[in-house]
């Protein structure tokens, strides 16, 4: 069907006018409605990157600076510095070869536990105790048995105290050996040898350490490499460091630190080192240092010649009670590449002064026995001689106590003779006493011309006892310092160089001395002299107490044979005339 014209002009308008509408919705959508998407981001310029380098590789490395140039974009110098490595955990090593076994750990590059498979550790508070006693006391019969201590209760020795720091630190520059505190990498590790290695700002530090098949002595060698382009100054330090801690009561065992400059043996306990403010320093050529207590010692001795420089003991942490033993050589300046090589001999083990002398060691001389070491010497080889025939420490004191005294038997002989001489002349001195009253200085005139007329020397009958004194110091000092008697069991005794458990020697010993100094009251003696005495003899009975049961037996079997010896010389020579009477 065809359109009017009329209505034909009314379509097109009609379609003009929604197109219109239309394109005035769609503007308005747009404009005012409509949020068009905002266009991504670019990504952010990632920064420059920095290298993480191995622990073996350079500290920095500097790049050759080029010229200006616009077409080059005119390129600098660039240093390039690596990160340091995240800390990880600690890896130990375990080793082991006759009579040790060891833990080496990356932390500090040293040991960590060294256990000595021949030796039981002391115990630390209350003395052993026969369990026939315990026994009662718990009101169990178990019958009579002796039990020392066993590997279960106080366990193997270990020289290692402390086990979360470095026991062999070095040192670079001023801070020393307080630097090296983190972990070494594990360059090789084989059944006998272990190597660590770690760089440090821009010194590559190696640890070398080699094992033996048996005995105490390691090598140990220290390598300090310059792995920058550029001199650098290394100032090496080399410690040994452990806990010290304080002992419970002032005859428990210490643990010192030790150096020897030249000839001369310095030794300082935590209490000592404190006291000169944390730190004593020495200067000159160092034959070795190192941390141990009575028995036993962690040191090291460089190979060959001694080494210059200055040593110190330091207080490394005063909370904790670490202590070091430190010798620092002096600075030198490392070109790059170059190194610079150190050897030790690493002593880790007990401070026997025969196994010291065999690994021909300067370090014996730790084995202190002080000023009666001329005498103490001698008595402990004599012991081991003794020991190697009867098989028992206890025995061969037993021997050595009759050996010395028949040794000074005559000296012993004349003691008697004086003595008995003087009690002879009892009643002429009665005589002068009431003659003389209290006139002191003319009664002793005329006592000392009587002592002259019969040739009696008054001091005769201490001439023994002065003789015998430096024996029981040097003995005293063999028991207390010597690791061959470390444990050594008699009887009841379980350690003969520790007190007497029950007492029972130190209290026979004083009635023996008491027995032996009644025996030997000499006339001359007032009351006041004879009280003195008494006390004396008192005194020495305490003191027994807190020494070395070894010790205690000698002087004890020592006054036995005295008072058999007097009593022998007494029905020879018959008894002596009593005061107050008249021959």
């Amino acid at each position: 069907m065809d359109l009017d014209p009329n209505q034909q002009a009314e379509q097109d308008r009609r379609m003009l006018v929604a197109m219109g509408l239309t394109a005035l919705v769609v503007f308005y959508f747009y404009a005012f409605v409509f949020e068009p998407p905002t266009p991504p981001e670019a990504p952010p310029e990632e920064p420059a990157t920095t290298a993480v380098a191995d622990p073996s590789t350079p500290a920095a490395i500097v790049a050759p600076a080029g010229d200006d140039d616009d077409s080059a974009g005119g390129a600098a110098a660039v240093a390039v510095t690596p990160a340091p490595l995240p800390e990880a955990p600690a890896r130990t090593l375990e080793f082991g070869w006759s009579g040790v076994g060891a833990t080496w750990s990356s932390l500090g590059g040293g040991p960590a536990d060294y256990i000595l498979d021949d030796y039981v550790a002391q115990a630390e508070k209350a003395p052993w105790l026969p369990t026939w006693l315990l026994s009662k006391v718990k009101g169990e019969d178990e019958g009579f048995t002796l039990q020392c201590a066993e590997e279960e209760t106080h366990g193997l020795v270990d020289i290692i105290q402390h086990k979360d720091i470095a026991h062999l630190p070095v040192g670079i520059d001023g801070r020393g050996i307080a630097s090296d505190i983190g972990n070494y990498r594990v360059v090789s590790n084989t059944v006998d040898s272990v190597v660590f290695s770690t760089v440090r700002d821009g010194i590559e530090i190696t640890k070398s350490y080699r094992f033996p098949k048996d005995g105490y002595v390691s090598a140990y060698d220290v390598s300090f490499k310059n792995v920058t382009g550029t001199a650098r100054e290394l100032s090496p330090s080399f410690g040994v460091v452990d806990f010290m801690p304080e002992p419970e009561n002032r005859y428990g065992p210490k643990v010192e630190t030790h150096v020897q400059v030249e000839d001369d043996h310095e030794v300082a306990d935590e209490g000592k080192v404190r006291k000169k403010n944390g730190e004593l320093t020495f200067t000159g050529p160092m034959s070795w240092w190192g941390i141990g207590d009575k028995y036993f010692l962690l040191g090291l001795e460089p190979k060959g010649e001694m080494l210059n420089g200055t040593a110190a003991f330091t207080v490394v942490d005063e909370d904790k009670g670490i202590f070091a033993s430190t010798v620092s050589t002096a600075p030198r300046i490392l070109q790059p590449g170059q190194t610079a090589d150190f050897a030790f001999k690493l002593w880790a083990g007990p401070k026997t002064l025969e196994g010291l002398e065999a690994a021909e060691m300067r370090m014996a001389s730790s084995v202190d026995f002080g000023i009666f070491g001329l005498i103490a010497i001698p008595i402990l080889y004599f012991l081991k001689f003794l020991y190697g025939i009867v098989g028992s420490y206890g025995i061969a004191i037993i021997v050595l106590t009759v050996t010395v005294k028949l040794l000074l038997f005559p000296l012993t002989q004349k003691q008697y003779k004086s003595m008995k001489a003087m009690q002879d002349l009892n009643p002429e001195i009665a005589e002068m006493r009431e003659k003389y009253g209290d006139d002191r200085e003319a009664l002793n005139k005329e006592m000392m011309s009587l002592f002259q007329e019969r040739g009696v020397n008054p001091m005769g009958g201490c001439l023994p006892m002065i003789v015998q004194m430096p024996i029981w110091f040097a003995l005293y000092r063999v028991l207390w310092m010597s690791a061959d008697l470390y444990q050594a069991q008699f009887g009841y005794f379980c350690d003969l160089t520790l007190q007497d458990p029950l007492g029972v020697f130190p209290v026979l010993m004083s009635l023996t001395m008491y027995i032996t100094q009644k025996m030997n009251e000499s006339p001359t003696m007032d009351a006041s002299q004879q009280r003195i005495m008494r006390f004396m003899t008192l005194f020495f009975g305490v003191i027994m107490f807190t020494l070395p049961s070894g010790l205690v037996l000698y002087i004890f079997v020592n006054n036995i044979l005295s008072i058999i010896q007097q009593w022998w010389i007494k029905r020879g020579f018959g008894e002596p005339t009593p005061a107050g009477s008249k021959a």
